[in-house]
């Protein structure tokens, strides 16, 4: 393996390792961003059935697999508050 070579190993090496690091974190803010999201669903809409149209999926994409806009409907499904997505 030549100077190079090894450089863009280590190089990789460590982003791969700061990136883990930032999992756990971004998984927390990205739960407590669908929690809020969630709380606002329900407050705006008080007891009436709620139905979402969204045209991008790719939040989970993005992040550590939770997503931002997808966690407040996750949120909201489970708390039993949105009836159509």
């Amino acid at each position: 393996m030549s100077s190079f070579e090894s450089s863009k190993f280590n190089a990789c090496c460590r982003l791969i390792a700061e990136m883990e690091k930032m999992l756990p974190d971004d998984v927390k803010v990205n739960k407590t961003m669908g929690d809020h999201g969630a709380q606002h669903i329900l407050n705006f809409y008080k007891d009436k059935p709620v139905k979402v149209l969204t045209h991008c999926n790719a939040g989970a994409l993005a992040t550590a697999g939770y997503g931002t806009a997808l966690g407040r409907l996750c949120k909201s499904w489970i708390n039993i508050m949105l009836h159509v997505v």
